[in-house]
């Protein structure tokens, strides 16, 4: 049986990041300025996203690569065609450049410049999808500390920092609530074995 309060937390969320926060902007009230409302809004989608984390690591098992490819292929099949066609409608209304729209589609936006307005969570999506199965894999099959794959994804974005640092301490910031809700389900599900 589904447990509502964690469907809860995430419509919370999503209300708040989507419907208060990113709306003010259209209505003449930027809270994006607004130092506490950027705190909530971080933490807002830490929490959606270390949900969604946590759910994800416990529908999905990875022992061969047909399971890491019916994975890709389920997770890409449910948000990619609306986000494509929510992108080119952008880019036709002039809302995006090619430059922010095509590295948006590709899912690198979130790490390599200009990154693609309003659909920047999405694409960052795609990369947080394709890290999930070998991470996730590994931990299953070789009892491998999630820790490890922190500190890895931590190095990553301190020799990337250079380049982007605004994109790289978003994305990173974002993928430690991501490896947690990961870990956290693999060690009770780990613990009751």
């Amino acid at each position: 049986m589904r447990d509502l309060k964690y469907d809860i937390a995430r419509s919370f969320a999503m209300i708040w990041i989507v419907g208060i926060y990113h709306m003010s902007e259209y209505v003449s009230l930027p809270l994006h300025t607004q130092q506490w409302a950027r705190i909530v809004t971080w933490s807002c989608l830490g929490v959606f996203t270390f949900i969604s984390a946590y759910f994800l690591s416990g529908k999905n098992t990875f022992f061969n690569f047909s399971d890491i490819f019916l994975f890709y292929k389920k997770r890409l099949l449910r948000f990619y065609p609306l986000f494509f066609v929510a992108a080119i409608t952008m880019l036709l209304i002039d809302f995006n450049d090619w430059d922010q729209t095509w590295r948006g589609l590709l899912g690198v936006s979130s790490y390599y410049a200009p990154q693609i307005n309003t659909l920047w969570y999405i694409s960052m999506l795609i990369g947080f999808y394709l890290i999930t199965p070998p991470p996730l894999s590994y931990v299953e099959n070789y009892n491998i500390n999630y820790c490890y794959i922190q500190l890895s994804s931590l190095e990553f974005a301190f020799v990337n920092l250079y380049l982007e640092p605004e994109l790289i301490i978003g994305f990173f910031i974002i993928l430690q609530y991501m490896c947690w809700g990961l870990y956290l389900l693999d060690t009770f599900r780990f613990q009751g074995k």
